[in-house]
């Protein structure tokens, strides 16, 4: 009976929980890493949005990009680079410390503006058909908006797809290790991370490229050894994982296994005390019946000692003790004494 009401709250549980699956927060924690890289043309007639691009942060106060979106700052002195984070206070001053051309990435520092979240990298091989999601700022999200909205704050855009293929050199013939993918990038998505469905970054966005007798676009992206390399160049060592990124299907099923296990494991815990208390419960009854007989009979035995002596007391009474009472007399109050003269006088005539 027990054992059956332990099965019933488990699956009456499993029920409850195993509903639709939530999506995974990592690629929502990972946009607090991204942002948008600006080239601002300094001028007598004031500042002026040169160009933009995407970003993210490898370490604290560290952000990647492609060099090609930050070229203009590198050649020229009338320019300047900065970064707008996802959210607060707006433009941050950022300078190039590291420039690499032959890998299409570039490395800026910054200081001061809100607390960035460097993101993970991968260090799992990809395969062709694993999704991916690619963060940033296309232009394409952008039309119609003015300098100044390109100058503040805002959430990176999502796009999704999966890895089409891996190839060996980039679309510029360079030898570079890209990924093809079917994430939708345009101009302004450059330099933003392409990420596994875990929020982990595996390639660097640097180019969109189009069929020569269809429509159909590819993403490209640098892929993470290409970016290890240079960041290991620069001195920086950014966070990393090995860790396998499960499908949805697969963490659908991993999720509803932990929590079966979970469940099954607080059924047996549940079935445990259960019988204890059964176990325990049976024993004090046993001692209560068994105190309870105790104290009936020693009830019993007293009163049949004490009846007992009751009537041993009727048959044998002792005799009653009579005492003697002795009766004096005391002299009346002032009576003279008798004298016993007679006496006296035959003693005295003797004597003569």
């Amino acid at each position: 009976m027990i054992r059956k009401a332990a099965r019933f709250l488990a699956a009456a549980l499993f029920v409850a929980l195993a509903g639709p699956a939530v999506a995974q927060t990592s690629i929502d924690e990972a946009e607090r890493g991204i942002v948008r890289v600006v080239v601002i043309l300094e001028s007598p007639d004031g500042r002026m949005l040169y160009g933009s691009g995407s970003g993210f942060v490898v370490a604290p106060n560290l952000v990647v990009t492609n060099a090609h979106v930050v070229a203009a700052a590198r050649q020229r002195p009338e320019f300047g680079v900065a970064i707008v984070p996802p959210a607060g206070d707006g433009l941050i001053a950022a300078r190039i410390i590291r420039y690499s051309p032959l890998s299409e990435l570039a490395l800026l520092e910054f200081s001061g503006g809100a607390d960035l979240e460097p993101l993970t990298i991968s260090t799992v091989e990809p395969h062709a058909g694993d999704g991916v999601v690619a963060l940033g700022y296309p232009d394409v999200d952008y039309q119609g908006a003015t300098g100044a909205d390109l100058l503040r704050p805002t959430p990176p855009s999502r796009t999704s797809g999966q890895i089409a293929s891996l190839r060996d050199r980039a679309p510029t013939g360079d030898s570079i290790p890209t990924i093809n993918h079917q994430a939708v990038i345009s101009s302004g998505s450059s330099g933003g991370p392409l990420m596994d469905e875990c929020g982990r970054v595996i390639g660097v966005n640097s180019w969109h490229v189009s069929g020569a007798d269809t429509r159909e676009t590819r993403g490209v992206s640098t892929r993470v050894g290409q970016l290890l390399q240079f960041l290991d160049e620069a001195g920086v060592s950014p966070n990393l994982s090995d860790e396998r990124c499960l499908t949805f299907t697969e963490r659908v099923e991993a999720e509803r296994t932990a929590t079966i296990d979970a469940l099954q494991a607080q059924n047996e815990e549940l079935a445990s005390k259960l019988e204890t208390a059964d176990r325990l419960t049976r024993i004090a009854v046993v001692i209560l019946i068994g105190g309870t007989l105790a104290l009936f009979v020693a009830v019993c035995v007293l009163g049949a000692v004490v009846l007992s002596r009751r009537r041993g007391g009727n048959g044998h009474a002792p005799a009653p003790h009579h005492e003697t009472v002795v009766q004096h007399h005391d002299p009346e109050p002032f009576e003279a004494p008798r004298r016993r003269t007679g006496v006296v006088a035959i003693v005295g005539g003797a004597s003569n």
